[in-house]
């Protein structure tokens, strides 16, 4: 993406930017009012306050204020803070009235910031908020909007999705299948040597190169991506070793729908799906979506609030805020539910 350059000059360094900096991340804002890039790069250029940051970007472009290997002071976290001094501040225009022209930029910025961590090699957790490093309620308006949607609009500027199959199944002509335990006794996956396949770790990074043969070891707490025929095809021309693969938790497979567990038992915090398995009944509290489900995997009842009765044998699917959403519109009475690793699959 083309970037228009109006940088500190260097008499100015010591107070908008002291330091040398090795950026390890983007530390996202809204500027809270609604001047346009151009122009709030110039005021904070021109001002003798400290407060500075790498760029602004609005509905028409990006410009950058200060050169990526040096610090800005933009994330209230003190002159020893790892916002100020490890990650690139990006101020996203028009947030004060928003509507169009702050829609306009924040998809910019999505895609810049998608860009920049393809160019840079780095994942979507290096991309934070203003909020993670001092509380404070920044980027206002991507905050009421939604953080986790702002993310998925960089991963689906960053990533060529492709369609599984399935998780732990036994993989078929053209099928793309996640293995979380394998087919084999051994920690393997089990399939044939017509395919290619990856090891991805638990972190989601990719471990290897693609690579043509079955039977691929599996990673602990990791998993393999396999792909035959077509799905093969995808994984050679789109995967390599140090990329970041994330899993879209609301997308369909042609076997079910699916969606990775947060964790089980415990408290369920925001968004979050839950598996209860111990106990008389959930743990919850009365915000969110719940289904029960026996000990043939079938389930037994749905319901809006918390302290759902465990079956004998089964447990209960608990979900919050966007996974309370996702077990309202997919899961109903009757579904078949499997655990697959750490993904639930509805059928």
């Amino acid at each position: 993406m083309e970037v228009v350059k109006n940088l500190v000059t260097p008499d100015k360094y010591h107070i908008k930017c002291p330091y040398n900096m090795e950026a390890e991340g983007y530390c996202v804002h809204n500027t809270a009012n609604d001047a346009s890039a151009r122009n709030e790069v110039a005021y904070m250029i021109r001002n003798d306050l400290q407060t500075s940051y790498h760029y602004a970007i609005d509905d028409k472009e990006v410009v950058q204020g200060i050169s990526e290997d040096r610090n800005g002071w933009h994330a209230g976290d003190g002159a020893n803070g790892r916002g100020n001094r490890k990650y690139i501040g990006i101020e996203i225009c028009y947030s004060l009235s928003g509507g169009d022209r702050f829609i306009a930029a924040e998809k910019r910025a999505a895609k810049f910031i998608a860009e920049g961590l393809k160019a840079k090699g780095w994942g979507i957790d290096c991309v934070k908020k203003h909020q993670d490093f001092d509380k404070k309620y920044c980027p206002h308006r991507t905050l009421d909007m939604g953080w986790q949607r702002f993310l998925s609009m960089i991963k689906a500027e960053m990533y060529i999705p492709g369609e599984l199959s399935g998780a732990d199944i036994p993989r078929g002509t053209d099928d793309l299948v996640l293995y979380f335990k394998g087919l084999s006794r051994n920690g393997r996956t089990g399939t044939n040597q017509w395919g290619y396949e990856v090891a991805i770790d638990k972190n989601g990074v990719v471990l290897e190169d693609p690579h043509y043969s079955g039977n691929t070891k599996i990673p602990d707490g990791g998993k393999v991506l396999s792909g035959h025929g077509k799905a093969g095809a995808w994984i050679k021309a789109n995967i390599k070793k140090g990329y970041h693969v994330w899993f879209d938790v609301s997308a369909h497979i042609t076997k079910g729908i699916h969606r990775s567990v947060s964790h089980f038992n415990g408290i369920r915090g925001a968004d979050e799906l839950v598996i209860y398995n111990k106990g008389s009944a959930s743990n919850t509290n009365m915000w969110g979506w719940e289904v029960a489900v026996n000990a043939k995997g079938h389930v037994t009842k749905k319901r809006y609030g918390g302290k759902t009765p465990i079956p004998d044998g089964g447990f209960v699917l608990s979900g919050h805020g966007e996974a309370a959403s996702w077990i309202n519109k997919n899961v109903k009475v009757g579904d078949t539910v499997k655990l697959v690793g750490n993904v639930i699959r509805i059928t």
